[in-house]
């Protein structure tokens, strides 16, 4: 049953495949690194959650700006709708029982 819990091939969710769909897909670009016809695809209920979502998994490893600009629609017939996504780091804390 466990081996059903894994990365979607197509969206890069994390699921029960079985009965996993993925959310609807868009057209993105960070508009100060790609050009407009050089989009990748995002996956998100609306603009905004894929606009996040796609900055959450494409800048979460690296040293990152404090904001993004992208640019996201649904179809090449679409209008680009504009988003500058701000990054701030959170302060996480943890203890380790020592001697």
């Amino acid at each position: 049953m466990l081996d059903d819990f894994n990365r979607c091939k197509i969206c890069g969710e994390w699921a029960w495949l079985s009965s996993h769909s993925c959310k609807p897909r868009w057209q993105i670009i960070r508009k100060d690194y790609d050009e407009e016809d050089d989009y990748e695809n995002a996956y998100g209920h609306d603009a905004e959650n894929a606009a996040i979502k796609y900055v959450e998994e494409n800048f979460s490893y690296w040293e990152y700006p404090e904001d993004i600009e992208v640019w996201i629609r649904k179809t090449e017939d679409d209008q680009w709708e504009k988003f500058a996504i701000y990054v701030e780091s959170v302060p996480s804390f943890s203890a380790e029982r020592i001697e």
